[in-house]
C-alpha cells in the first residue's frame, strides 16, 4: 500500500525503546512506592496491634509512631520494639 521508509523503522525503534523505558520506570516507581509507603503503613499497623496486645486497648498515636519507626529501623524485628 505504501512505501516503507527508514524513518518508520527509526520511529518503531524509538517507540520500542520508550516502551521499555516506561516499563522499567513503572517497575522502579512500584518498588519505590512499596518500599516507602506500604512498609510505613505495615509498620504502623503492626505497632498499633502490638500496643493493643501488650499495653492498652486504645493506643496513643505518638507512641505508635515511635514504635513504627523502631520497626522500620530494625527491619521489623520485634525484640527492640517489645523491650
Amino acid at each position: 500500500m505504501g512505501w516503507i521508509l527508514d524513518t518508520e523503522v527509526e520511529v518503531y525503534s524509538e517507540s520500542l525503546a520508550l516502551l521499555q523505558a516506561g516499563t522499567a520506570l513503572r517497575e522502579r516507581l512500584t518498588m519505590f512506592w512499596h518500599d516507602h509507603f506500604v512498609t510505613s503503613i505495615d509498620s504502623y499497623f503492626l505497632a498499633a496491634r502490638l500496643y493493643r496486645l501488650f499495653v492498652y486497648e486504645i493506643p496513643s498515636p505518638d507512641v505508635v509512631e515511635d514504635l513504627a519507626d523502631l520497626l522500620l529501623t530494625h527491619d521489623f524485628q520485634l525484640e527492640p520494639v517489645v523491650r
